[in-house]
């Protein structure tokens, strides 16, 4: 995406004509599932969720089963507990191409693997766009997990313009902060200063920013290929 430089004061004719800050978002969401017996009446060292607390699309109904005597019934319910992190990156200068995509998911589950190092799988899902199903992105996804120690198990895409409704919604609450820091006579026309919105007024919840340079890697070509023919 692009955000568009903007002043705090800035007259009309600087308006037009601006160059956006290339800025990408990504939505990582953990699943931690705890199946809880009602039956068990010994305590154990788990952390059960309080049911006040459950988002209603989350919650799970009672699962109960019989025995084949007919004579015993267990009863388990299974909770689920979703946590999200937002990784914000901000580029100066960048193509959108199928290399960035690789650096970012790279760099994205190298971050989520230093903070858990329980995590092992991942599963991908991202818009329908050239630079995300090329070949130069599916065939790196086996060196991104040996890097990152993550296997991505699958990777998904959804329609043009669509399933980017977390990313929306994370982008209006960032968005927010970065005008709060406008109305504080503050600039944002660089990716330092985008990273500064972010994180001032102790930045938005569950959003992690970075300020990033990719790096573009000139491969050496091979002179007169033509005339070796």
């Amino acid at each position: 995406m692009k955000f568009l430089p903007v002043k705090s004061r800035e007259p009309q004719s600087e308006f037009f004509g601006k160059r956006g800050i290339s800025w990408h978002i990504t939505v990582v969401m953990k699943n931690n599932a705890s199946v809880e017996d009602e039956n068990n009446t010994f305590d154990e060292d788990i952390d059960v969720l309080d049911d006040s607390k459950q988002i209603s699309e989350h919650e799970m109904t009672d699962l109960s089963g019989e025995n084949n005597d007919g004579n015993k019934v267990i009863d388990k319910k299974e909770k689920y507990s979703f946590k999200y992190k937002v990784f914000v990156y901000v580029f100066d200068q960048c193509t959108q191409d199928s290399e960035t995509v690789v650096a970012i998911l790279n760099d994205v589950l190298c971050h989520v693997k230093q903070t858990d190092l329980q995590i092992k799988n991942a599963f991908i899902r991202s818009d329908k766009t050239g630079c995300y199903h090329s070949a130069n992105t599916l065939v790196s996804v086996k060196q991104i997990s040996e890097k990152a120690g993550i296997v991505i198990k699958r990777i998904g895409f959804c329609d043009p313009q669509g399933g980017k409704g977390p990313c929306d919604r994370y982008a209006v609450v960032i968005k927010s902060n970065v005008r709060r820091y406008l109305n504080e006579n503050h600039n944002v026309t660089t990716a330092s200063e985008l990273f500064e919105a972010c994180h001032s007024y102790k930045g938005a919840k569950d959003v992690f920013a970075l300020d990033r340079r990719i790096k573009n890697n000139e491969f050496k070509k091979v002179k007169s290929v033509r005339s070796s023919r």
